[in-house]
């Protein structure tokens, strides 16, 4: 599925009026007009935007799926974040349950050769 495609600010200002000038005509409501207006302005965020693009272009994990694959708990995928190990990647900022780690670097982790092998 692809991600759709960013919207400049000036389009989602465009858009947005088009919504209030909906109200006048009475074809959609106030709120939800102002609703249309902050979703637009946050499809064109810039961090919006680097979160939808950072997903794509990684393949992203939940701290669980890291450690089913680890073979360990979701504590040591923190703590293995924490000493750089693992890359952390929040898709929204601030808010702990979008944190995400890179595909790429659980693959590279579990190709590592244990201590017992050669």
């Amino acid at each position: 599925m692809m991600a759709p495609a960013p919207i400049t600010l000036q389009e989602a200002e465009l858009l947005g009026n088009m919504a209030v000038a909906m109200v006048g005509t009475g074809t959609i409501s106030r709120a939800a007009a102002n609703a249309a207006k902050a979703i637009l302005r946050k499809a064109a965020d810039p961090q919006t935007a680097q979160a939808t693009a950072t997903k794509a272009e990684f393949g992203l994990l939940k701290a669980q799926q890291v450690a089913d694959r680890l073979s360990c708990s979701r504590r040591n995928v923190f703590r293995l974040a924490d000493d750089g190990t693992l890359t952390k990647r929040y898709l929204r900022s601030g808010i702990a349950k979008s944190l995400r780690f890179i595909e790429a670097e659980v693959s590279a982790l579990c190709d590592l050769p244990t201590d017992g092998e050669a």
